[in-house]
């Protein structure tokens, strides 16, 4: 039986990691959606092709908007790997849980939640 009362959150990025509109800074938005209660970010950065500089710049922002966000990163070498990293992905979803506890004992006897 299914008792979650909130929906784990995912969000799955594509991107080349090139930031050209952004109004936050990455740790703004970082902080956003740790406030927010989620989602997970996983984040694929098609960083092949580009000069070294952006492409190290883009790899550390994308690394740790997944890490804070309790994602993980993946940095394919070609478009033909996204799909081997979107199954995993996938896959990983899957099988997360989240446990919660919720006391039966009034907050006067000293429960917490």
């Amino acid at each position: 039986m299914n008792h979650a009362k909130l929906p784990k959150q995912v969000l799955l990025v594509i991107t080349d990691g090139a930031d050209n509109a952004s109004r936050l800074n990455l740790e703004q938005a970082i902080r956003r959606v740790q406030n927010l209660g989620g989602p997970v970010v996983y984040t694929i950065g098609l960083l092949f092709g580009i000069d070294k500089e952006e492409s190290d710049r883009a790899r550390d922002a994308l690394e740790k908007l997944s890490q804070e966000t309790g994602g993980i990163a993946y940095f394919p070498q070609s478009l033909q790997d996204v799909d081997i990293i979107a199954t995993e992905v996938a896959r990983d979803i899957r099988s997360q849980y989240t446990i919660g506890y919720h006391s039966s004992n009034p907050v006067s006897l000293g429960a917490t939640g």
